[in-house]
């Protein structure tokens, strides 16, 4: 069911975007003056299957809550890729993380257990299936990339605007290749680190700030 925030704004998109990017903006004097800062916000290997529409964004003639999760993890994406151009000359850097599916926690709760039995991640007895291989993580495993990210590897010093899997930066793959118990694609999608898109998303979130009077 469509869910709107107060504003109006389909709330997925609110909640895994548009206030990320509110905070982040805020918090570009704080960012600057570090002198070397990191942005890492956390996406999906579910970005894959939507971009940005454009023409809906709050989804009110087309709805469904894979397409709203989808774009709004798209929209992660593409907010690293902006940060990054904008503000890389300030010693600011953005990324966005692919934790793999984490197995095990109350979020996965909520899917059913008849519904994780059928993608693959838990077993007859209701045990946590891990397979770092495939994706399928414990939840240490899954916060590795993100720590990678924020601050324990130097290897991205000089390196922002990426999408993270694995502890590494993610090849581009455009392929549709279906999600199965045993192959869970997670690789990033060309549309979600298009430089055009990103800055089109970026000028978007700022109008839809300021009709809610923020106007920075």
């Amino acid at each position: 069911m469509l869910t709107l925030d107060p504003r109006g704004y389909e709330a997925e998109f609110a909640t895994n975007f548009l206030g990320h990017f509110q905070l982040t903006r805020d918090l570009y004097p704080a960012l600057r003056a570090a002198h070397g800062a990191r942005v890492v916000n956390v996406s999906s290997g579910a970005h894959r299957f939507a971009g940005i529409q454009w023409d809906d964004v709050n989804l009110r003639d087309n709805y469904h809550a894979g397409l709203a999760y989808a774009q709004s993890k798209a929209a992660v994406v593409l907010l690293a890729v902006e940060v990054d151009r904008r503000w890389a000359d300030d010693g600011i850097h953005g990324y966005a993380v692919h934790p793999g599916v984490v197995v095990g926690t109350s979020l996965n709760s909520a899917v059913g257990n008849d519904a994780l039995r059928a993608m693959g991640l838990i077993d007859d007895a209701g045990n946590p299936i891990i397979d770092p291989a495939v994706g399928k993580k414990t939840p240490q495993q899954g916060t590795s990339t993100i720590a990678f990210a924020a601050a324990t590897s130097p290897l991205l010093d000089d390196i922002g605007g990426v999408y993270l899997k694995d502890n590494d930066i993610s090849p581009v793959n455009d392929e549709q290749a279906p999600v199965t118990a045993d192959s869970i694609p997670s690789e990033v999608a060309s549309h979600a680190i298009d430089p055009g898109s990103a800055r089109r998303l970026w000028e978007l979130a700022k109008t839809m700030l300021a009709k809610n009077g923020n106007q920075q």
